[in-house]
């Protein structure tokens, strides 16, 4: 592994513990923009796609995410894109590339090492 895919790597761990709200909406919303790289999105279609139940929760994690530069806001046309910025940008498709499976069993093994808190 290259020093830059540790670093990215790195990176978004520490934007996910860094993240003091629901970090499972969180890592659901990382997945989402990883299947979605290239699309933009209102606010009422990222909460209708997610399962995360409290759209306030849903609100904080985007507001979080602008604030550190992985999501782009849009306020002409009101609507949310990935950043272009590399190689934040593909870490973050490379958590797409797991099957939902793998994907749990990576949050129950950080929920149970106490990096995520359900």
């Amino acid at each position: 592994m290259s020093t830059s895919e540790t670093s990215s790597e790195e990176h978004l761990r520490r934007l996910v513990n860094e993240y003091s709200d629901d970090r499972v909406c969180l890592l659901e919303i990382l997945r989402f923009w990883g299947r979605h790289p290239s699309t933009r999105f209102n606010q009422p279609a990222i909460l209708n796609s997610l399962d995360c139940v409290d759209p306030g929760h849903v609100r904080s994690a985007l507001t979080y995410l602008i604030n550190k530069e992985v999501v782009v806001e849009n306020n002409q046309v009101w609507c949310y894109q990935l950043t272009e910025s590399e190689p934040l940008r593909s870490e973050l498709l490379s958590l797409s590339r797991h099957d939902w499976s793998q994907q749990n069993l990576i949050q129950n093994q950080l929920i149970q090492r106490g990096e995520i808190y359900a």
